[in-house]
């Protein structure tokens, strides 16, 4: 019966440390987006970096790829953080950004692969 209160009392501190963490995490963001807060931003960064670069790894298996999705997952981030809700779930959002900018650069990289290819054919 302890082992069940202490697991139950563990997941309420978890729970409420997420939703802390997650109100911190968009008051870094509106202060940000305020006045251009370099202390909020580099925080962010700091805290979700490790997040961002994990993601694009696993999905792209190159280190200096991921280490480019990372920078221009943040670089979206810095541009858009005027236009996310306060509801927004920012790990999430990151996320999101990260899928969405892995399909981008690989979409870029093999067009121009294929652009490389074509002309060295016609040469």
């Amino acid at each position: 019966m302890q082992t069940r209160k202490k697991i139950f009392v563990l997941f309420v501190i978890r729970r409420a440390y997420i939703r802390w963490m997650m109100n911190d995490d968009m008051e870094l963001v509106a202060e940000y987006a305020a006045h251009q807060s370099e202390p909020a931003f580099e925080t962010l960064v700091a805290r979700h970096a490790g997040l961002v670069y994990s993601a694009a790894l696993r999905h792209v298996r190159d280190a200096h790829l991921a280490g480019e999705i990372t920078q221009t997952v943040f670089i979206i981030l810095a541009r858009k953080a005027g236009s996310l809700n306060s509801k927004t779930i920012l790990p999430g959002w990151l996320y999101r950004t990260t899928r969405y900018a892995e399909r981008r650069r690989v979409a870029i990289g093999s067009s121009r692969s294929n652009h490389f290819t074509c002309s060295a054919q016609i040469v």
